[in-house]
């Protein structure tokens, strides 16, 4: 984390993956202890990120600080809605002379490549390493297993207050999965066939109005076990 803040800022857009808490308190101690009073931290948390929330920030970010300080905007969420992240785009390449944005999300957040694109990208690599090994648990476990786990992440969804929660979770643990199996691949474990059958699943999960459950029950049915 210190290293990756020492650039400081030669880009205008930061995104750091993992614990967003944790994440946003660590980069606020570590950039107050490097440089001080220099700037002005602006918070802004949400648990689902959507339009009307994407353009309160807009015009927040078209007014010019009030002093000379650098200003450097946190935003945090643990869901969003990819068409308020669309109308972001123009505003992350150019969030206005002074202003740094540093956006700090759960790693199950779903975002659109297009967004992604416009920022340098931190990934905390203990938050990294959980996911892959769910993803290592899914894998080895029966397809009995695999069932039971699909049916524990749509409950907590319903219980959760973020939009596209089972989605967000599902195009993570699938994205996950593609490197496990990427990596059994080139180790001569599994074949071809079965990273294909993987991509295609993930490409229609990412469809507007797929059907999660559905699509993450055919993984957990057509993925060999791997010992």
């Amino acid at each position: 984390m210190d290293k990756f803040l020492e650039q400081p800022f030669s880009h205008h857009a930061f995104l750091f993956v993992g614990d967003r808490k944790a994440l946003a308190d660590n980069v606020k101690s570590v950039l107050q202890l490097n440089h001080g009073s220099d700037f002005n931290i602006e918070e802004n948390n949400f648990e689902t990120f959507n339009i009307e929330n994407a353009r309160e920030l807009k015009n927040g970010l078209s007014l010019k600080p009030k002093d000379q300080k650098e200003r450097l905007v946190f935003v945090s969420f643990g869901g969003a809605n990819h068409e308020a992240l669309q109308t972001l785009l123009k505003t992350v390449e150019e969030p206005g002379e002074g202003t740094r944005l540093l956006f700090f999300v759960e790693p199950q957040v779903s975002l659109p490549d297009t967004f992604l694109s416009r920022f340098v990208v931190y990934k905390d690599p203990v938050s990294v390493d959980l996911v892959e090994d769910k993803a290592q648990t899914f894998l080895k476990s029966s397809r009995e297993a695999r069932l039971k786990i699909i049916e524990a992440m749509d409950t907590a969804s319903k219980k959760s207050k973020i939009e596209n929660q089972f989605k967000n979770d599902a195009i993570c643990l699938v994205d996950a999965l593609e490197k496990v199996v990427y990596k059994s691949l080139k180790e001569g474990n599994t074949d071809s066939k079965t990273m294909r059958r993987l991509l295609e699943a993930k490409d229609f999960l990412r469809d507007r109005g797929s059907m999660v459950k559905m699509i993450l029950e055919s993984i957990a049915l057509t993925l060999p076990i791997l010992k």
